[in-house]
């Protein structure tokens, strides 16, 4: 799944030496981040939760749980506003749980594949701090009359995080914070730990260059991101300005803040953003999506196959998870075609892309009702799970056959 180039040690970079071990340590924090889902729709179900003393449904339970945890952040229609204060709680930990564990699990894993000198002691130290300081200071930035303490906090995690949740209300999308503060915060989790120590050290010059890895993130990133703005002002800059281009090309990628429903876009634009939800970013990141070194590698496996050269593992990967995506999205189609007639199919194409994606953009306050509920709850795990345990496969093999990635 990961991008791989030899030869491997160009950059002089010792190779790292995860151990027999690394793959069962990463797999217990998995474990650990399923239970962590589990007790909170646990914790959602209890008394005092909601206003009134009512509870919440345990369908309503289990799929907030799993929509934060996931750092999906679909739009319920029962927000979190609603919930009393515990409640609130809940999810703001549920948010901050999923957040660490993809960036842990995921930092661990890409190091490990990329052959990074990085244990997993200082990839676990370096999410901390990172996690903690950005959260910190953009919570300091976002305090004005609109926003309290907590609600600034919960809006710092959930962006950091790529969940979309808020508390109040969001900047307007012309605010210096929405493209100066939540913004660039929502891109840096979605970069992933690995790569943001990556650039650190190439800057303070204690690398020689970037992995290959981190090079071709970055670089599809920021090409994603030229052709979404310069797009929008070619094509048709009556309907999308340069400024609301720019939401949409990092907000659709995995951000999912809600600074509008899909409704609000012609139906081109509710297309490419579907197209973008299914790419992603990064793997071992906040953001879900295929990611991008995935749909790279598939770019540079089809190139290496016509060309008569071995593919290699990483494409392999690539496939399987590309066909697992695209098959989870067509029989969640399918499904929610049959248990909710009354919505347009086009309409539950978005939301279903979305929801594995782990994006949260949609047309509206989800009214989906049990099961369609909890295929959208399954296709959320998915999104979240599958590419970390496929991250955790690939860094074992690669331990195990000496295979070392630039």
């Amino acid at each position: 799944m990961l991008l791989r180039e030899k030869p491997p040690n160009s950059c002089g970079w010792p190779r790292s030496d995860p151990g027999g071990k690394l793959a069962e340590h990463l797999l217990l924090w998995l474990v650990a981040y399923a239970m962590l889902i589990v007790l909170g729709a646990a914790g959602l179900l209890l008394p005092g939760i909601m206003a009134g003393g009512n509870e919440l449904p345990p369908s309503s339970a289990i799929f907030m749980s799993i929509n934060a945890a996931t750092l999906s952040g679909l739009d319920h229609n029962i927000p979190v506003t609603q919930y009393l204060l515990p409640g609130q709680l809940i999810v703001l930990g549920l948010m901050i749980g999923g957040a660490l564990m993809s960036l842990i699990i995921g930092g661990i894993a890409v190091s490990s594949i990329m052959a990074l000198p990085y244990a997993p002691r200082q990839i676990v130290r370096m999410t901390l701090i990172f996690y903690i300081g950005a959260v910190v200071i953009v919570s300091l930035l976002l305090l004005d009359d609109e926003h309290s303490t907590f609600d600034a906090v919960f809006l710092a995690c959930s962006t950091i995080g790529n969940v979309g949740l808020i508390l109040g209300h969001l900047p307007a999308q012309d605010s210096w914070k929405t493209h100066l503060v939540l913004l660039p915060l929502a891109l840096a989790g979605s970069l992933g730990i690995a790569v943001l120590i990556d650039v650190r050290d190439r800057i303070l010059g204690r690398r020689a260059c970037l992995s290959h890895f981190s090079s071709v993130v970055l670089t599809l990133t920021a090409g994603l991101y030229l052709i979404c703005v310069l797009g929008a002002l070619i094509v048709d800059p009556s309907q999308l300005t340069a400024l609301t281009a720019s939401i949409l090309a990092i907000n659709t990628r995995s951000g999912g803040l809600s600074f509008h429903y899909a409704d609000a876009f012609p139906r081109y634009v509710q297309w490419l953003v579907m197209g973008l939800m299914l790419m992603g970013s990064a793997s071992g990141s906040t953001s879900g999506g295929l990611s991008l070194d995935t749909v790279g590698e598939l770019w540079l496996g089809c190139r290496r196959s016509l060309k008569g050269i071995t593919a290699g593992r990483s494409f392999g990967l690539a496939l399987l998870w590309a066909g697992i995506y695209f098959l989870c999205i067509a029989a969640a189609q399918v499904l929610l075609t049959l248990t909710e007639p009354q919505i347009p199919a086009d309409r539950l194409l978005f939301e279903t892309i979305s929801a594995i994606g782990n994006v949260g953009l949609s047309f509206g306050p989800v009214t989906i009702t049990s099961p369609g509920i909890f295929v959208l709850g399954a296709i959320m795990l998915v999104g979240r799970f599958v590419p970390l345990l496929i991250l955790i496969h690939l860094a074992r093999a690669t331990s195990r056959a000496g295979i070392v990635t630039k």
